[in-house]
């Protein structure tokens, strides 16, 4: 058996000299890289002494779904003609290349290029190194916020507190912070509670764990919030004002879809809810028919099927 496999290696061995008489394409090479492993290391030697443009190279890389063959052209684009989109196209078609990818780019640093690798590479290694390379390059307050949302240790602290130098910051910057970067939470609170808006009260109603702030900002919340969906996060994450919120909820006309999902997450309203959901079916049945009211026939039909398995497929 061995000596069959050798002598088809020579055979191979002795056309390949002779193709190289008879000047390949591009395409001849490089389905000798797919198709021989025998010949895979020459082919590839003598397909890049061909020069393949960029075009080239993104097309073999991206119409083939084999792993190690998309890694040729992968490591020829890293080391010829890396950029933001190519970056970004090795992230999504050779992830297991992103890393040496990422490396190359944060050794020659663009903002757009390391903004990308912190939103896009899962390794805390390369996003501190990356983090800490745009922390040089004059960051806008957008990279400064991509830094605290994908750095880590110190340049995501850093970032944060350059960021907290400014009198006015965006919602995104404000919850970034606060989520990210804990110990600087009460520093955040201290220097933007008079100008926050709902938002962002209600991301620190909501966090885990809970900030020392929360009931400050819960009140804060109560006291001003019309929003159903803001009033409904006080109800799931503040019990320690569920009454006072829901005696504000109860005031406002609320849909059967709110009252069920208030029934569903909080079941210490539920005999409240109840009584409210009867009255709303008494009206229902009371009134000619609409689409509404067969969309939510067949919508609690197919819930209560769920509860009893093999009523639905």
């Amino acid at each position: 058996m061995q000596n069959t496999i050798d002598s088809v290696e020579q055979q191979i061995d002795k056309m390949w000299l002779e193709l190289l008489t008879k000047n390949p394409t591009q395409e001849h090479l490089w389905q000798l890289v797919r198709l021989v492993p025998h010949l895979r290391e020459r082919a590839w030697n003598e397909f890049l002494k061909k020069n393949p443009d960029k075009g080239t190279l993104i097309r073999l890389m991206t119409e083939y779904n084999s792993s190690w063959v998309k890694t040729y052209p992968c490591r020829r684009i890293i080391e010829c003609f890396l950029d933001k989109d190519m970056l970004e196209m090795i992230v999504v078609n050779v992830s297991e290349l992103a890393s040496e990818a990422a490396l190359k780019a944060i050794a020659n640093p663009e903002n757009k290029i390391l903004v990308l690798i912190l939103s896009k590479i899962d390794d805390p290694t390369i996003c501190e190194k990356a983090g800490q390379a745009l922390l040089k390059l004059s960051p806008t307050q957008d990279e400064l916020i991509a830094i605290v949302i994908g750095g880590t240790s110190g340049s995501k602290k850093q970032a944060a507190q350059m960021l907290l130098e400014n009198e006015k910051l965006p919602v995104n910057a404000i919850t970034s912070i606060l989520y990210e970067v804990p110990e600087l939470a009460v520093r955040v609170w201290n220097k933007y509670k008079p100008t926050m808006g709902n938002y962002p009260l209600e991301f620190i109603v909501s966090m885990k764990p809970h900030l020392p702030f929360r009931i400050e900002a819960a009140q804060m919340l109560l006291g001003r919030s019309k929003e159903f969906s803001e009033l409904f996060a006080l109800l799931q994450h503040v019990p320690e004002l569920r009454e006072e919120t829901w005696k504000k909820l109860s005031s406002m006309k609320l849909s059967e879809n709110w009252l069920i999902a208030i029934k569903r997450d909080v079941p210490e309203l539920a005999s409240r809810i109840e009584p409210l959901l009867e009255m709303l079916e008494g009206e229902r049945k009371s009134r000619p028919q609409t689409a509404g009211d067969i969309f939510w026939e067949i919508q609690n039909l197919y819930l209560k099927s769920k509860k009893n398995p093999g009523t639905f497929e």
